[in-house]
C-alpha cells in the first residue's frame, strides 16, 4: 500500500465520523459548500493558474491543477467555518440513529466526488508533458512511481471524474476540458 492509497483509507474514514457524529443535515449543508466550492474553483482555476505560471514559472497544467485545488481548498475552509457557525444549532442535542447512518452515507459520496477529483487531477499531473524551461513540481520518477504502484488512483479518478465534469460545466465559462481531458473524448 503505497502513500496515496492510505490518505484514500484515512480521508474515507475521518469522512466516515464526520458523518457519524454530524448527521445527515450538516452532511448534506457540506456537500451543498463542496458543490459551490467545485464551482468556483472551474470558474478561476485559469485565471490563478496563469498568474502561478507567469510568475513561479511553473508548467502550465501543473499551476493549472495547484489553481484548482488551492481555490477548492481556500473557499471550502471558509464557506465550511461559514456554515457550521450559521447552521450550528441544526443537529440538535441527540440525533438518530437514521440520521446518523445517512449522515455516513451522504459523508462518504461527498469525500469519494472530492478525492476522486483530487486523484484524476494527480494523474493528469503526471501524465502531462512539462514545458521547455518551466518548473515541474510533480512530475518526476517518484509521482509516476506512485501513480502506478496505487490501486486506487485510476478508479477513483475514472469513477469521479463524469460527475465532477457534469457538476462544474453548466456554470463553468472556462475550458474545464483542459483539467478533465477524458470527457471531451466522449
Amino acid at each position: 500500500m503505497n502513500p496515496f492509497d492510505f490518505a484514500t483509507l484515512l480521508v474515507c474514514f475521518i469522512a466516515l465520523g464526520f458523518g457519524f457524529f454530524y448527521g445527515v443535515l450538516r452532511m448534506i449543508v457540506f456537500g451543498v459548500i463542496a458543490f459551490i466550492c467545485l464551482v468556483l474553483s472551474g470558474l478561476y482555476f485559469q485565471t490563478f493558474g496563469d498568474l502561478l505560471h507567469l510568475y513561479a514559472n511553473i508548467n502550465l497544467s501543473e499551476s493549472h491543477a495547484i489553481a484548482f485545488l488551492s481555490t477548492f481548498l481556500v473557499t471550502f475552509i471558509v464557506l465550511t467555518a461559514m456554515g457550521l457557525y450559521t447552521f450550528r444549532s441544526i443537529a440538535g442535542d441527540i440525533q438518530s440513529t437514521t440520521s446518523r447512518v445517512a449522515g455516513i452515507a451522504v459523508s462518504l459520496i461527498n469525500t469519494l466526488i472530492v478525492w476522486g477529483t483530487v486523484a484524476h487531477l494527480f494523474l493528469f499531473v503526471t501524465q502531462a508533458v512539462p514545458e521547455a524551461e518551466t518548473i515541474s513540481v510533480f512530475g518526476g520518477t517518484q509521482a509516476i512511481a506512485l501513480v502506478e504502484s496505487s490501486k486506487t488512483i485510476k478508479p477513483l479518478a475514472v469513477a469521479t471524474t463524469p460527475t465532477v465534469v457534469s457538476i462544474i460545466a453548466p456554470f463553468v465559462f472556462s475550458d474545464i476540458n483542459e483539467l478533465f481531458p477524458e470527457q471531451a473524448k466522449q
